[in-house]
């Protein structure tokens, strides 16, 4: 799961998942707080917004989607995401563009 390290609202999220499946970008209570569907490379995005944010306060964010494995369906989980909610805004250090992902 890659995204901002801090947010002052809504933000993008991006990772890769099986094609074709659907992710979930979740917070630690578990509540869906994004969905997306993986392209046929893989690459998916979602736009996220967390649930009651508290200013300078850190929440942990997992992308979680299902595969068949061995005949059964395995709930499969991202490395975390930690990001800062920041109520005054964030300044960018940097921008960078990336044509490269056309099936997210």
């Amino acid at each position: 799961l890659e995204g901002p390290g801090e947010v002052a609202g809504g933000f993008a999220v991006r990772g890769r998942a099986p094609a074709g499946t659907a992710v979930a970008v979740r917070d630690e209570a578990g509540r869906v707080l994004g969905e997306a569907t993986a392209g046929a490379g893989g690459r998916w995005s979602a736009t996220v917004e967390l649930a009651l944010p508290a200013e300078g306060s850190t929440y942990r964010l997992v992308a979680v989607t299902e595969v068949a494995a061995d005949g059964r369906t395995v709930e499969v989980l991202s490395e975390p995401l930690d990001v800062r909610y920041r109520a005054d805004g964030v300044q960018p250090v940097s921008i960078t563009l990336d044509d490269s992902i056309a099936d997210a």
